[in-house]
């Protein structure tokens, strides 16, 4: 038999956590990154880009079978995201959602 040397769990930085939880529920009608997004995504936390897929594969999972819990995390994500747009601060943003829209 042979016997595999199965890598130790380890949970990402509680950064990439955040950041990783503000683009799902920025996200929630269409929770799926690109793969330039889940590129960036990897960069800005840190991980794989195939730790980033599973990460929303799970997340999709989680949200769907808690969805009130989830819906208190979403709420509290969007309550943050709502601060950091009034100060200006730039998130990751899909390519559809980057036209410029509020210009006249």
């Amino acid at each position: 038999h042979l016997f595999y040397i199965r890598r130790k769990r380890r949970n990402f930085s509680k950064t990439a956590t955040e950041v990783l939880n503000e683009y799902f529920y920025s996200h929630l009608s269409n929770p799926y990154p690109s793969e330039e997004a889940k590129e960036e995504l990897a960069r800005k936390c840190g991980i794989s880009v195939s730790q980033v897929s599973n990460w929303f594969g799970n997340k999709r999972i989680r949200y769907k079978k808690n969805i009130g819990k989830a819906q208190e995390e979403a709420n509290l994500y969007a309550s943050k995201l709502a601060n950091q747009a009034a100060q200006g601060v730039c998130g990751i943003r899909r390519d559809s959602d980057s036209s410029q829209q509020g210009e006249r």
